[in-house]
């Protein structure tokens, strides 16, 4: 007997239990990931930033995550890096060359080997670096004594900054970023670092698992402030930052929290079918299952039908549907199935 697949739920509850594990590939060209104006610290809060990094290739300074520019004054905010010889570097600034801290670490991280990597901020004394939940020895150190402020007008990103020009790319993959509003001291970094969280930690303020790849959040926060990101960069290798099944060897643990995303969830028996390419400017075709003759149905993130398609050769065309994410929905033989969808 056919089951019926779930389809639009809004999920109250621990949703990443249907999501496998994913990190984010960056083609290094113009991948990032758009987190809005959260994260916007001040020159005197404490903070954390982890990730988990696989760079492809260095020789030129690439973004892990940063909040980074301000109209006309360079390089305001803060940003988390690595630089153009492979070491791992960060720094808070009101303007970079005059009022700054910045520091560099002084492992050079090895290409297409996964590192956790974080830094810390005390409030405007002291950055602190580590790599592989040991404290890094710090090759360069420029601390100036007045920095009034690091707020930025500018969106915090995942694998590039923009300062009204995106530039610092990021070349492989990210995984587990994790902001906390506390300066993290070495032990806790040490004692989680290969152990993924719940997202409900105690001063845990921003976490991207990067598991659920069919999210309508798109890059999931597990966390309660739910600072979701987008995925952009559709000119370069990757047309949208991919979800890759090349991530650390961590242990696995679901996110616990109640997250208000829409998601296409198959039944548990899994049925095997795919619609592909994803993105998609125009054709998209249907794998593992039979859709000929049949109508799909094109839903907005807002769950409004935006339009009926009959279905030739198992393929339809969506080439004149407005640049967005659409759910495409279809039954057949008593089983709806359902998958968002990406148009560019």
């Amino acid at each position: 007997m056919k089951k019926t697949l779930l389809i639009f739920l809004f999920i109250i509850c621990t949703i990443t239990s249907f999501a496998q594990n994913h990190s984010l590939n960056f083609d290094g060209s113009d991948d990032y990931v758009d987190l809005g104006q959260n994260f916007a610290f001040e020159a005197t809060d404490n903070f954390t930033i982890e990730a988990w990094v696989n760079i492809r290739n260095n020789g030129s300074f690439q973004q892990i995550i940063a909040k980074l520019g301000n109209g006309g004054v360079s390089f305001r905010g803060w940003g988390f890096q690595i630089t153009n010889e492979g070491y791992i570097s960060a720094f808070a600034a009101t303007e970079f060359f005059t009022q700054r801290i910045y520091v560099e670490g002084s492992q050079v991280l090895e290409e297409n080997v996964w590192h956790h990597v974080a830094m810390t901020y005390d409030g405007g004394n002291e950055i602190l670096l580590y790599v592989d939940g040991t404290p890094e020895t710090l090759g360069v150190i420029i601390a100036d004594d007045d920095i009034p402020t690091i707020s930025s007008s500018a969106p915090t990103h995942i694998g590039n900054f923009d300062n009204g020009t995106a530039q610092e790319h990021f070349n492989g993959n990210i995984d587990e970023i994790r902001i906390w509003n506390v300066v993290r001291t070495p032990e806790e970094i040490a004692a989680i670092y290969t152990t993924e969280l719940s997202g409900n930690e105690s001063n845990l303020i921003g976490y991207y698992k990067m598991d659920a790849a069919d999210s309508s959040c798109d890059v999931q926060d597990c966390n309660a402030n739910e600072a979701h990101g987008t995925r952009e960069g559709a000119n370069g290798a990757n047309d949208l930052p991919q979800f890759s099944d090349d991530i650390p060897e961590l242990t696995d643990v679901a996110c616990g929290v109640e997250l208000d995303c829409m998601l296409s969830i198959e039944d548990m028996e899994q049925l095997e079918y795919s619609m592909y390419p994803n993105p998609t400017s125009d054709l998209i075709s249907f794998s593992g299952i039979n859709l000929n003759g049949t109508t799909v149905k094109l839903y907005n993130m807002l769950g409004s039908l935006s339009k009926e398609i009959q279905v030739t050769n198992n393929t339809i065309s969506i080439s004149e549907m407005p640049t967005g994410v659409y759910f495409i929905v279809a039954t057949i033989e008593n089983t709806t199935i359902s998958r968002r969808i990406i148009k560019n």
